[in-house]
């Protein structure tokens, strides 16, 4: 047992859709600066019948602002997160280190308010999705990445209902 400490409640679920709960496990990310904000990934395991734990995903969970991102398109590389907030919307910025310096990957705009689906396409920005009050874009940063792999790899945070008597 190792304790885990994080903000947010993080409870099982089937991340993947295979009709198998998995099991959140929290790893840190790298800090994109000394004393930075700590930003967590979730790799999302479950147990094989003889008892071994297999990681089936890993994403990065925006609690915050209601949305996650698998991160498997991403690569093996070392990620690190910060949150940019600017005048389009709350942002948070995704990269990946080469050696000790962090290269931008995407960044992920909520932008709320009026025109905000004017906004969420404008700047280079990109349309993600769209939950209540709220347009999700994206912005690349890098060759490497696609709109469609992005969009593929971002999903809306469901609530669900917790019953304590269940």
């Amino acid at each position: 047992m190792s304790p885990t400490v994080r903000q947010t409640a993080v409870y099982a679920e089937d991340i993947d859709g295979d009709g198998v709960v998995e099991i959140p496990a929290a790893r840190r990310l790298r800090p994109q600066s000394e004393g930075g904000a700590e930003y967590w990934a979730f790799d999302w395991q479950s147990v094989s019948p003889d008892g071994r734990l297999q990681t089936k995903r890993s994403t990065f969970h925006c609690y915050a602002d209601g949305w996650y991102l698998e991160l498997a398109p991403f690569g093996e590389r070392e990620l690190s997160v910060r949150r940019a907030d600017s005048v389009a919307g709350r942002c948070i910025v995704l990269s990946a280190f080469a050696d000790d310096e962090a290269e931008d990957i995407l960044s992920v705009y909520t932008i709320t308010g009026e025109n905000r689906f004017e906004r969420a396409r404008s700047g280079g920005r990109l349309f993600l999705a769209e939950s209540g009050s709220a347009v999700y874009a994206v912005q690349l940063h890098t060759a490497g990445v696609s709109a469609e792999t992005v969009s593929g790899a971002f999903h809306l945070i469901r609530t669900a209902w917790i019953s304590p008597g269940l």
